[in-house]
């Protein structure tokens, strides 16, 4: 039997996560509950059920883990990057064992997943080829015959209300990772100098300067394609997003702020400069130091969405190394640099 743990080690297509685990009750169990962000992962990971292809791990994906002490269920929920749940997935253990901060199970081969509606058994030949081989005990045979019949009933009579519990959980999960992320972020977060006129900023709420950038609509319009400008809701919603899913900043040009620039975990980067500053190469030497952070973050490319008739930013980004690959996307490659 293979040993896993909550943190996935074993699972070296991450390249880089963040993670909370937390300890949890339910149903007078106790156990522990984790939600992993994925930033960085070698490929993007694919299954298929009821022949449609689906993809459950990628940069910005999260798998919630729920497992319950001494006992022989672990729950794996996926999300995509928007928070939708794509997948249930089962696994039948040897016992859960969550009394340590990085929880850990063997692995009984059977294992039950949830698509839609539909539920799944797999690798019920596997068990068999285990017992029959002598690497698991009657015991652990029966202990998983009969768990996978407890979590096939499980899941039949109680997928709705599992689906709801599970969500619930994620978006209290998902605000404690960005709650620490933020705070670990604030602790380390120090100014960066890109030369001698332009200094980056660490983020911090400011919007007596900020909400003035974007009330100009022609800046509203190259930013998010939309015919109004920002509320000062709009406005701290996405200076939210930004900070607590990457770095964010304000530019300092000449000792004065006159935009930001940001580098999220997937890689995309996004710049504004008010008008009255654009022209004087601000953009792009301030691309070039996230190109720099994206490295100091072991990032392997950096990508950045410009609207098709932005053409001042197609040409900034372009000079600044960024080749179009995709409509509307233009990306940098910093591992084939040089």
């Amino acid at each position: 039997m293979v040993t896993k743990d909550m943190a996935r080690s074993e699972w070296t297509r991450i390249r880089s996560k963040e993670q909370v685990i937390l300890p949890c009750t339910c149903e007078g169990l106790h156990g522990k509950i984790s939600l992993l962000k994925m930033l960085d992962v070698s490929e993007p990971f694919r299954r298929v059920y009821d022949g449609e292809e689906i993809v459950l791990a990628d940069n910005g994906f999260y798998w919630l883990q729920l497992a319950m002490e001494g006992e022989h269920a672990w729950f794996t929920v996926m999300f995509d990057d928007q928070g939708n749940l794509l997948q249930i997935y089962v696994d039948v253990t040897n016992g859960n064992h969550t009394d340590v901060d990085d929880p850990t199970f063997e692995d009984l081969f059977l294992d039950y997943v949830v698509y839609g509606e539909n539920i799944h058994e797999l690798d019920r030949d596997e068990l068999d080829a285990a017992y029959a081989s002598g690497s698991i005990t009657k015991e652990q045979f029966d202990i998983a015959q009969n768990s996978g019949k407890a979590i096939l009933q499980f899941l039949t009579k109680h997928l709705t209300e599992a689906k709801a519990y599970f969500i619930k959980r994620f978006d209290e999960l998902k605000a404690e990772l960005d709650r620490t992320k933020s705070l670990e972020r604030g602790k380390t977060a120090k100014e960066r100098a890109v030369d001698s006129e332009i200094t980056l900023i660490p983020y911090y709420p400011n919007s007596d300067v900020t909400l003035a950038w974007y009330q100009d609509p022609d800046v509203c319009r190259q930013v998010d394609n939309i015919d109004h400008t920002y509320s000062l809701d709009l406005l701290n919603g996405m200076y939210s997003y930004l900070s607590t899913h990457g770095e964010c900043y304000y530019i300092c040009y000449c000792g004065g702020l006159v935009g930001d620039v940001s580098l999220q975990d997937n890689g995309e980067v996004s710049i504004v400069v008010c008008k009255e500053f654009q022209n004087r190469h601000i953009g792009r030497r301030c691309i070039a130091a996230m190109l720099d952070l994206a490295k100091e973050k072991g990032l392997r490319e950096v990508r950045a969405h410009i609207y098709s008739f932005n053409t001042q930013s197609q040409r900034m980004f372009e000079a600044a190394g960024f080749r179009k690959t995709a409509d509307e996307w233009y990306f940098f490659h910093l591992d084939a640099e040089g």
